[in-house]
């Protein structure tokens, strides 16, 4: 087990889905790293969320919670900056329900504003499982290079066993969609693969596991908050290679996530895909946006409209809508 490596904090984000965050937990224990902590935010879930996790992490980390009001963080139990031999967990209640990258940016505003030392960040969804050499492969690639600033692992579906990605995916330029790398192959043809060529450039790491660099965070700062779900990892990796960073993928940390093939399907989900395409259209596509996103709305509104699914199509013609709205 690795006990001298650089320090790391996993950042968890809860919301409504205690079971899922508890086996997320259950995993990371088994990692066979074990110099880093854990920051558990809950986006102000409305079950009983709270009691269950605290429940759990008193029980197997060395526990601290605190409540976000905004602007600062006020401790309600706080013994996790004390070392012991439990791994230290601080639970961060946010207050409010703002979406994935503001509860993940509350987890890292935390290490700064408790003047944590650390060197690198794993942002981890709650549907997550990490393997027990994941955590050491990434930090075995975050020390090579410098100048990568963020980190993918290899995500596995829980249901299909197969792979979901390669650490992210490649971006079609000229569709404005994003394709998941070896995405839908067997884990023994990925090996098989990456035993004759080096893995693929990636546009923008999965967001079910993204390994952070600190100096990235320094230099690039937190995720745009915007998009509330979905986009967010793209929109920070187009920030991070402005600022001279590059993205890379880690193939030997294995994450198995439970929530790849399912948490889509919902036009809640679709929504935020459709709203969240349109907005990274606008910011980044440059000129092609002018026809991209006319013709990728009306490609969407098309598809639903010959299935029969009005609903659909007014929940694409809304996205649209509400997308111009958070244009900067």
């Amino acid at each position: 087990m690795n006990t001298t490596g650089p320090k790391v904090y996993l950042v968890v984000l809860n919301y409504n889905n205690w079971n899922d965050t508890i086996d997320c937990l259950n995993s990371i224990q088994k990692l066979n790293y074990n110099n880093f902590g854990i920051i558990l935010c809950d986006n102000k879930s409305t079950n009983n969320s709270e009691a269950q996790l605290l429940t759990y992490a008193n029980e197997y980390f060395n526990t601290s919670v605190f409540d976000f009001n905004g602007i600062s963080f006020s401790p309600r139990q706080s013994n996790c900056l004390i070392g012991n031999e439990k791994t230290s967990l601080c639970y961060i209640q946010t207050n409010n329900n703002k979406g994935y990258a503001y509860g993940n940016n509350i987890g890292i505003r935390f290490l700064y504003d408790q003047k944590l030392s650390f060197q690198f960040v794993w942002l981890l969804n709650n549907d997550a499982l990490p393997s027990s050499d994941s955590l050491n492969a990434l930090v075995g690639k975050g020390l090579q290079d410098e100048k990568v600033g963020l980190y993918g692992s290899t995500i596995i579906d829980s249901t299909t066993n197969m792979v979901q990605c390669l650490g992210g995916s490649r971006y079609l330029a000229w569709t404005g969609r994003m394709k998941p790398l070896y995405g839908g192959i067997s884990q023994a043809e990925l090996t098989r693969r990456l035993e004759t060529r080096d893995p693929p450039q990636i546009y923008c790491v999965d967001g079910a596991a993204i390994f952070v660099r600190k100096s990235f965070i320094d230099e690039v700062g937190l995720m745009y908050e915007k998009y509330f779900l979905f986009f967010e990892e793209a929109d920070w990796c187009i920030r991070g290679r402005a600022c001279g960073f590059k993205i890379d993928v880690a193939p030997a940390s294995t994450v198995i996530h439970k929530g790849g093939a399912s948490t889509q399907h919902s036009l809640f989900s679709q929504y935020f895909l459709c709203r969240n395409h349109f907005i990274h259209l606008n910011r980044y596509a440059g000129w092609r946006k002018y026809y991209l996103i006319p013709a990728v709305g009306l490609i969407k509104i098309f598809k639903y409209s010959t299935k029969n699914k009005l609903e659909g199509a007014k929940m694409v013609a809304r996205a649209l809508y509400d997308a111009l709205k958070f244009i900067d």
